[in-house]
């Protein structure tokens, strides 16, 4: 064998060595990713967020990210019938505020869900309970809301009638204490969010000791938990 056949010969083994390394470095990063892939049902019991002493888990939030997408979806599919993951993809440039349909779903679920613990602890310090026509109503909701969720959003979010149905109590609770705050304090003619003034206004949410567990955000993608569940 010549020279200039024993260097073709090494050029051609060179080659197939970096085409196989090659090959075997996008199936090792393949697999990294999908070894790394977030498994929304593997974490209901992860907490996304603590108030005070109270934590929330994803199963808990569930709730929010449901009421939420469902009120999402429902714009996403005026905005675009045959696909609506183009809504939820909508950026939205606001300066410092700037984001996402999808990131401000999760931050306004959010928003409530931590409104809502502060406020139902502050009604409960202040002696509020339900009426025994309050228990009635929030199995009323709970049932509906059950039998709107498809066997496949249950199984993912993990909800049960008995999840929904303490959330339910805990949001006329914290209900019926704002009402009474907005007679307390003449707030009937407040034309914006009642919450949002009330937030604004008092000390008890800027005193109230809130932990929020990034991870759940940067992991989870509002818009494909209990809507287009085969869409990205």
């Amino acid at each position: 064998m010549n020279n200039r056949k024993r260097h073709n010969l090494i050029a051609i083994i060179i080659s197939l060595i970096c085409i196989l390394l090659l090959v075997c470095y996008t199936f090792y990063m393949k697999w990294q990713k999908e070894k790394n892939i977030f498994v929304y049902e593997e974490h209901l019991n992860d907490i996304v967020v603590t108030v005070g002493e109270q934590p929330v888990t994803l199963r808990e939030f569930g709730y929010y990210i449901a009421k939420m997408e469902k009120d999402v979806q429902e714009k996403a599919l005026i905005y675009n019938p045959n696909d609506p993951m183009e809504y939820w993809n909508v950026h939205f440039s606001a300066g410092l505020d700037s984001g996402y349909m999808f990131q401000y779903a999760w931050n306004y679920a959010l928003a409530d869900c931590i409104c809502d613990l502060i406020f139902f602890q502050k009604a409960q310090d202040e002696g509020y309970s339900l009426s025994e026509n309050g228990y009635k109503q929030a199995n009323i909701r709970a049932e509906e809301l059950y039998t709107m969720l498809s066997t496949e959003q249950i199984e993912k979010t993990g909800l049960t009638i008995e999840l929904l149905t303490m959330v339910e109590e805990r949001r006329l609770l914290v209900q019926s204490y704002t009402n009474s705050f907005v007679d307390e304090n003449e707030l009937s003619g407040y034309v914006d969010n009642i919450m949002e003034c009330i937030s604004g206004n008092n000390s008890m949410v800027m005193e109230s000791q809130v932990i929020c567990n990034e991870d759940m955000e940067n992991n989870i993608r509002m818009g494909t938990i209990t809507v287009n569940c085969n869409r990205k």
